[in-house]
């Protein structure tokens, strides 16, 4: 804001003082508007700009609906002497704030905490101290002004502090976790990471009590967002513990080195229901008139990333008996053949399995035709006497 502007502002506000003040007394009234008229007139613009700004955060804020919203914040305390650490409990306290949805979102960025003020080394030697919490004592220490909130409660509404030496301890560091999707059709696997332990400085008492737990250190997930086929080193930072193990801890600056290998997703599915057996010959091969396939159809399981096997069913894998050159296909010789399956070109499928894996054929022969008897020759009838004609009878009677 310009210098101009601030005087114009403070201007105003003396203004609209005034303006009460004598508004308010009785006795003053008529003096008040005999002098205050002739500066109402002269200063018109600040004042007017100053009703307005009133106004508007009246009616812009005052009378909008506020939310309560509960958030857990750290407690910090302002620095303690060097040497020595102060162990906070509990080291989060539950907040109970009142204000507008977009300030409480706001106030969520800005990452408030409690800080209390440090009690002292000598109040805590041998011994603990507690404090109680105040409105005050949330601070916001990226944001400044968020308006309409404010804090209502603490629960707890008091912390405790507990004087502690500093020390170090060396802890194991948790295996990496990945984050994010590779690219369609692979999956990511940390291969290793290094370094595996890191030392930790902070209270004495409460890390020898981690110790005693067995407690990890954490680091930030590895992200494998669009990662192809083929192996990446990521460097990602310890955490600092949260929740019940938070306290003020130092860190090592140095960051985990992990080692991630992407391979191609290998899903098993088995697919629902039988495939049929085709027959395929070489070219060529003296084709029998009919082939005994056993058995008649398969089962299949496919191998490959999971979105790309989802679509796949029994009728787009076709399955082949394929006759290798020179068999021998008879009735008497079972031929023993291997299957081979033949999937769709546009789904990317790794490997496919075949129960069983492979069929027996068997020639059917033609049944030859029955041998057809020789023509014969009718036998001749015997002579018969014609007994037809008298006359005839009687001719062959003369001598």
């Amino acid at each position: 804001m310009s210098e101009g502007k601030r005087d114009m502002a403070r201007r105003g506000a003396a203004l609209l003082r005034e303006i009460w003040a004598g508004m308010t007394s009785e006795k003053s009234r008529r003096a008040f508007m005999a002098s205050i008229w002739p500066r109402l007139v002269e200063n018109r613009v600040p004042v007017v700009v100053s009703l307005a700004l009133a106004t508007v955060i009246y009616y812009g804020i005052h009378d909008r609906p506020t939310e309560e919203f509960v958030r857990n914040v750290a407690v910090k305390v302002r620095g303690a002497s060097e040497g020595s650490s102060i162990g906070i409990n509990p080291p989060t306290v539950r907040v109970v704030f009142k204000g507008l949805r977009e300030d409480m979102l706001a106030l969520d960025m800005a990452q408030p905490i409690i800080l209390v003020n440090n009690p002292g080394d000598k109040a805590l030697v041998g011994g603990t101290n507690s404090v109680p919490l105040k409105k005050r004592d949330v601070r916001l220490p990226a944001l400044r002004g968020f308006g309409s909130v404010s804090v209502v409660r603490f629960d707890p509404d008091n912390v405790t502090l507990v004087k502690d030496e500093i020390a170090s301890l060396d802890f194991d560091i948790e295996p990496p976790k990945l984050e994010g999707t590779p690219s369609p059709g692979y999956r990511a696997e940390i291969i290793s990471y290094s370094p595996k332990r890191a030392a930790v400085t902070g209270g004495g008492s409460r890390l020898k009590g981690w110790d005693a737990l067995g407690h990890k250190l954490q680091t930030a997930p590895v992200s494998v967002d669009g990662l192809g086929f083929g192996e990446v080193v990521r460097f990602v930072e310890i955490l600092p513990p949260t929740g019940e193990d938070a306290m003020d801890v130092s860190l090592p600056p140095e960051k985990v080195e992990v080692k991630v290998r992407v391979l191609e997703q290998r899903t098993p599915m088995p697919l629902e229901g039988e495939i049929p057996v085709r027959l395929s010959f070489p070219q060529g091969f003296p084709f029998p008139k009919g082939v005994v396939v056993e058995p008649t159809s398969v089962r299949a399981t496919l191998v490959g990333a999971e979105e790309q096997l989802r679509d796949v069913s029994p009728a787009n894998v076709a399955v082949y008996a394929e006759v290798p050159e020179g068999a021998v296909l008879t009735a008497t010789n079972a031929l023993e053949v291997a299957l081979v399956a033949r999937v769709p070109q546009d789904k990317s499928i790794l490997e496919i399995t075949l129960a069983p894996p492979r069929v027996t054929l068997t020639a059917v022969e033609p049944l030859e035709e029955p041998e057809k008897p020789e023509a014969q020759e009718p036998p001749e009838s015997p002579a018969v006497e014609s007994r037809g004609d008298p006359a005839a009878r009687e001719e062959d009677s003369t001598p």
